[in-house]
């Protein structure tokens, strides 16, 4: 099963925010060229939120990452994740969804998106730690992102770049 990442995460992290503190990055080459993209914490309404989620359901485990061009919140240049594992997790589990959404240009678009690329996305858990409500992974992803005029526009599966690269950050556990 695919899904567009959640969009409600997004547009609730539009408004400008200060003080934000990086809990780790994702080193990836798009396209060839290599990117940084910083997960980040910071406060929004008196509560802290996190770019960088874990939640463990009883039926299903979710990996959410929102990246960042710099150690803050930006709404352009974000690369997302969003990985899905059936039941409990386990060492060494496959995701059974995998979601990646770039949006160079914040949502307006164009952006790009894995949803319905030629080549499905792969994300590798090389290491999944948690203490109590803190956890931290490191895992590698590949796969490819198409290009989509809007948000809900169809992907063009002939304007694609290739992604390839590490994750490795702390995690707010739900």
């Amino acid at each position: 099963m695919r899904r567009l990442l959640p969009i409600g995460t997004l547009l609730a992290l539009l408004p400008a925010l200060a003080g934000a503190e990086e809990l780790g990055r994702i080193t990836a080459f798009l396209d060839g060229e290599e990117r940084v993209w910083h997960t980040i914490t910071f406060e929004q309404g008196g509560k802290s939120v996190s770019t960088a989620t874990w939640e463990q359901k009883p039926y299903l485990a979710e990996l959410v990452l929102q990246g960042h061009p710099v150690a803050a919140f930006t709404s352009k240049d974000v690369l997302s994740i969003d990985a899905q594992f059936r039941g409990q997790y386990a060492d060494g589990d496959a995701p059974i969804a995998i979601e990646i959404l770039y949006t160079p240009s914040g949502l307006a678009g164009p952006l790009w998106t894995s949803r319905d690329a030629p080549t499905s996305p792969r994300l590798q858990v090389v290491e999944l730690e948690a203490w109590g409500r803190i956890g931290r992974l490191v895992a590698v992803i590949t796969g490819e992102v198409c290009r989509r005029p809007r948000l809900f526009s169809r992907t063009d599966t002939t304007d694609c770049k290739s992604l390839s690269g590490k994750i490795s950050t702390r995690l707010d556990l739900r």
